[in-house]
């Protein structure tokens, strides 16, 4: 895992789930974040994540829309009956032409009285998907407590005019514990400033490094950084999602994540906020028009 080519800037790729309305959409992780990833479900008459499910390739229903089927296993996701003249008082309520919508995660607090715009916790969708715990693509930890398995140490020696840094974790294990060193005086030195590197690039800590075989890249991260172990992610406001990651105490500002840094296909969106789907925390993206979006 020795490279001569120049360190990679910082950039936070495995950033918490981002979804929207049409398809579930995980940047290099889901993050991703520690155990926030999971696997799409068929419960339903449809795949989870096709056109006729309304619902994303998690199950999680697209904004606007609720299960049709609730305390069942199907996961088909029918339209949300709207109500009120659009005045949306409840924080967990949108607007989408003119009327209001309890956002995603939620119903009607009492169905049956159209005055009553309270929106609830619907538990059909935070407790009946079919799910399994995995990793991302790229491999990285789904717990803020493992370590990488194929971590290896910096040969005794360098060479000064071919190799110019050297990291201890492949891609397979992501960043968390991975050492950076830099050649000096013909033997590997530890790099004790990317957090510093990190800071001058806007965010607060790095995580590690990662040696992808062809660059060796550092990954930052915004929030504390305490030291964490799998604690569950949550939203500590309408915009911030909050949690354990990569083994730090992590923040994401979901409004720039949606709309700045995108998906992991580089889509961006209009807007973005923190919700919880499914009984997790996201980062819930959505364009203008999209039923539910707030813009």
């Amino acid at each position: 895992m020795l490279v001569s080519a120049a360190l990679a800037g910082c950039g936070d790729s495995s950033e918490p789930i981002l979804t929207d309305g049409g398809a579930t959409q995980t940047t290099t992780a889901a993050p991703s974040t520690d155990g926030a990833s999971s696997t799409g479900g068929t419960a339903g008459s449809h795949a989870c994540g096709s056109l006729l499910a309304n619902n994303d390739a998690d199950c999680v229903c697209n904004p606007g829309f609720e299960r049709c089927e609730p305390g069942t296993n199907d996961t088909d996701c029918c339209a949300e009956e709207d109500t009120g003249d659009g005045e949306c008082p409840d924080p967990n309520s949108s607007q989408a032409n003119g009327q209001c919508f309890c956002n995603v995660g939620y119903t009607w607090c009492n169905p049956d009285d159209p005055g009553d715009l309270s929106c609830c916790v619907d538990p059909d969708q935070t407790t009946t998907t079919p799910t399994e715990a995995t990793s991302d693509a790229t491999g990285e930890p789904t717990s803020g407590g493992e370590v990488c398995p194929d971590a290896l140490d910096p040969p005794p020696s360098c060479d000064a005019d071919s190799e110019s840094f050297y990291c201890t974790n492949p891609s397979s294990c992501g960043p968390q514990g991975g050492v950076h060193y830099v050649c000096e005086g013909g033997v590997w030195v530890e790099d004790t400033s990317l957090d510093q590197t990190c800071q001058l690039d806007g965010y607060d800590f790095a995580y590690g490094c990662v040696d992808d075989g062809g660059s060796i890249y550092v990954e930052c991260g915004s929030g504390s950084g305490a030291a964490c172990s799998g604690e569950a992610p949550s939203c500590q406001d309408a915009n911030t999602w909050a949690g354990c990651k990569w083994g730090k105490t992590s923040e994401v500002d979901c409004f720039v994540a949606c709309t700045e840094i995108g998906d992991d296909m580089g889509a961006t969106y209009d807007h973005g906020a923190c919700e919880v789907q499914d009984g997790e925390a996201v980062c819930a993206c959505c364009d203008a028009g999209d039923p539910g979006c707030p813009v």
